[in-house]
């Protein structure tokens, strides 16, 4: 299709969509009000009219509904043209699903009233928390906060605004590698001695990393040659690109698979090779660019993880989540060093052992339902060591807001180790509600000044390590380890290591 004419129906899209709501809002009525609570008014509470009193009423309803489900599957169309292409028509359905249009029509009562009462039970010990944090300088320090109610993107694009001012005042403050760099993210994590898979070669184009200076070339040559030892699968990562949209993570089945496909990745590394981290889809574009325009091509490639990789709803023919050796990525939220949730696709794992799932279009209308999936994530143990290890990882270097990814196999809970971390953590819109409150509890945080400012004296992020003080929350941190040593050592955690 023609790129006018998928603009041309994208444009009907929109109109049909705005005619269809407003028609269901005359339907619906009522007004929309903040909510009672003292803590701070981000679900809303919808008084409505009474219920249609004719057919004809009812008719209508039924025709604006129809119009706006088929206005809205017509723009994911418009979009899904465009999903591999860097192209602004992508970001379409995202801004809908994050405007408050979309949030009034379709946040469920129920869901909304659910994520409030999980908030205020958890803000007490996120408050605790961050009152006996200490935070690095180059997190805390300087970061514009204009109010609680700063949305998860707003502070996040604040967060690289300061960071970028903080490189170009001097270029050593470069803490952004911490997760933009995935070889010193992993060079990060060995330092602390965090298991994770192991890293059996690493490329650079500067020689960094303690590798000579290469081209892409060279990579292949040596996999060819097999003088790295690779074994198989394996996963190949760019170390200096994280955007998903870039695909710079694949896969190698085998060494056949490698040496038949040869061409095909030679083209994949070269492309690779030649770019710039682009995160183009977000806000903090321009300060994120910036800083990794300084970075150079690098390479790894890394072992699998042993186990079955399921998806939740399990797919036709595919694993069961809940078999042995089941295997999930567990995506951890850490705020003011304080877990606070985690997500596996569209499953919100909560600490008060729930499990929400939002699968398909029908969890914006009816919200979330109790996920019948990966309960072993709580009966075997697997989440009281996310926890903590997410936990160890924020307040040993400091940072307020971070994502701390694990792999975690059923069956075998002290198998967990960590993955990749994320200082920039895209939101989902369909359970902005989580994100809205985290982002309250991050700002307010900030705003109150909850914590203590931590000066590492020139050390860099990825240079902290709780196996080498001085790094901050040190005290704080000694203890936790030697109340939950037996934990401590299952997963990995030296718990005389600030002693």
């Amino acid at each position: 299709m023609p790129a006018s004419h998928r603009y041309l129906l994208g444009g009907l899209a929109v109109l049909l969509s705005l005619g269809a709501i407003h028609e269901l809002q005359k339907r619906k009525g009522g007004d929309v009000k903040h909510g009672g609570s003292t803590i701070t008014p981000l679900v809303r509470r919808r008084t409505r009219k009474p219920a249609c009193c004719s057919l004809r009423c009812c008719r209508r309803c039924c025709a604006a509904s129809c119009a706006l489900l088929a206005s809205l599957g017509l723009a994911w169309y418009v979009a899904w043209q465009h999903l591999s292409e860097k192209n602004p028509v992508r970001l379409w359905p995202r801004q809908f699903a994050r405007s408050e249009l979309f949030n009034t029509l379709f946040q469920p009562s129920d869901t909304a009233e659910k994520g409030r009462a999980y908030f205020e039970s958890q803000l007490p010990l996120m408050e605790a928390s961050a009152r006996n944090f200490e935070c690095l300088n180059y997190w805390c320090e300087g970061l514009s906060v204009p109010s609680v109610h700063t949305s998860w993107y707003g502070l996040i694009t604040n967060r690289y605004d300061n960071m970028y001012r903080q490189m170009r005042e001097d270029p050593r403050n470069d803490d952004f590698r911490f997760e933009k760099n995935k070889c010193d993210m992993y060079d990060w994590y060995m330092l602390n001695q965090f298991r994770h898979a192991r890293i059996y070669h690493r490329w650079s184009a500067r020689g960094e990393w303690g590798t000579p200076p290469v081209g892409h070339e060279a990579v292949m040559a040596d996999l060819i040659a097999n003088r790295s030892g690779v074994a198989y699968p394996s996963y190949f990562k760019a170390c200096h690109i994280t955007q998903g949209w870039a695909h710079s993570t694949r896969r190698v089945k085998s060494y056949k698979w490698l040496h038949d496909n040869r061409a095909m990745l030679d083209e994949w590394l070269g492309r690779l090779w030649g770019m710039h981290a682009d995160d183009w889809e977000r806000p903090w574009v321009v300060a994120h660019n910036a800083m990794t325009d300084t970075l150079g091509p690098g390479m790894l490639i890394q072992e699998g993880f042993p186990g079955s990789w399921v998806s939740v709803p399990p797919l036709p023919g595919g694993p069961d989540p809940d078999a042995d050796g089941a295997v999930v990525e567990l995506k951890v939220y850490v705020i003011w060093g304080h877990a606070y949730m985690a997500s596996f696709h569209t499953l919100i794992i909560l600490r008060d052992g729930t499990i929400e799932e939002y699968t398909g279009w029908r969890a914006m209308i009816h919200g979330h339902t109790n996920s019948p999936w990966l309960h072993w994530l709580y009966t075997e143990g697997h989440l009281e060591r996310a926890w903590l290890l997410a936990e160890t990882a924020a307040l040993t270097v400091g940072i307020e807001m971070a994502r701390f990814d694990f792999f975690c196999r059923k069956g075998d809970p002290d198998a967990i180790i960590a993955n990749e971390n994320s200082i920039s953590s895209a939101a989902s819109p369909i359970y902005h509600h989580h994100f809205d409150y985290m982002s309250y509890a991050w700002a307010r945080g900030h705003i109150e000044r909850w914590y203590q400012p931590y000066d590492s004296h020139g050390k860099r992020t990825y240079e902290l390590s709780h196996l080498h003080p001085p790094h901050p929350n040190q005290a704080r941190l000694q203890q936790k380890l030697a109340e939950k040593a037996d934990l401590a050592r299952r997963v990995g955690l030296l718990v005389n290591a600030t002693a």
